[in-house]
């Protein structure tokens, strides 16, 4: 699952990916060190509109939140075929 991946490297990740370097730092700020927000999936457990009142930009909520249904998506396909393939 996503617990792996970090807050922080996601929020920076997803900052570089749309050429805003420099916003990174304030909303690792804002969601990882005010919010407590350590690890990815800890965003699934709060809401858009939450994330909207502590200043997060719409794009960047959307922009998390597709981020995260990707990966579980991929992730559910990857132990789907591992569970094949220890079946077969």
């Amino acid at each position: 699952m996503v617990k792996q991946l970090a807050a922080k490297e996601l929020l920076t990740n997803l900052c570089e990916s749309i050429g805003k370097d420099p916003y990174a730092a304030s909303l690792i700020k804002k969601l990882v060190i005010e919010n407590w927000m350590e690890k990815a999936v800890d965003f699934k457990n709060v809401p858009p509109q939450r994330m909207e009142n502590w200043g997060v930009p719409l794009k960047m909520i959307d922009m998390i939140f597709d981020f995260l249904n990707e990966y579980e998506a991929e992730e559910s396909i990857r132990s789907i075929n591992a569970t094949i393939k220890y079946s077969v």
